[in-house]
């Protein structure tokens, strides 16, 4: 009997240990329209999946790409670490790699509980795009930047590891 408990019991702590590992492993990038958007900012993690039924309606993730211009933007909002980041591309012709300045272009933009970040011709970044696919509205990509407070150019955030995998909405 006793031995059986120790093995309950090892059993027990290896499966706890286990699942610890695993929730502090960063998520992998996809590409099947799983909505997720994932980075970390200045080191931290920072995730959001679609939540269809949050209290307050709406999924705090959201992907827009608008067929008559080519602009295409997609948007985090993680409530509980009052982080949102939103990437976009001003004419989102192909897969490739866009370079990210100021926000009248392609942007990488960053709000905290009290500062708004934004990339500038001075704190760069960019954005892979690496699938469209039109029939199924799915957009998938990587992304990095430095963002400065926009009343502040010495305070910085630095965005790193960033992907995400949306199904997007059309505007015409």
């Amino acid at each position: 009997m006793k031995n059986l408990k120790a093995v309950l019991l090892a059993l027990l702590i290896l499966s706890l240990n286990l699942s610890c590992k695993k929730d502090s492993m960063p998520p992998k990038p996809t590409q099947t329209g799983a909505n997720t958007m994932y980075a970390k900012v200045n080191g931290k993690p920072w995730q959001k999946k679609a939540c269809w039924s949050c209290i307050s309606g709406g999924g705090a993730l959201d992907a827009v790409y608008e067929d008559g211009t080519l602009k295409f933007f997609v948007t985090g909002q993680n409530n509980d670490q009052k982080i949102v980041i939103s990437v976009g591309v001003k004419e989102l012709k192909s897969i490739g790699t866009y370079p990210l300045s100021n926000k009248d272009l392609n942007f990488g933009y960053i709000t905290t509980e009290n500062f708004r970040y934004f990339t500038s011709n001075n704190s760069l970044g960019i954005i892979k795009i690496t699938k469209i696919d039109l029939a199924n509205k799915i957009i998938s990509g990587t992304f990095e930047f430095t963002a400065e407070d926009e009343n502040n150019s010495a305070n910085t955030i630095k965005v790193t590891d960033g992907w995400f995998d949306i199904v997007y909405e059309t505007y015409i």
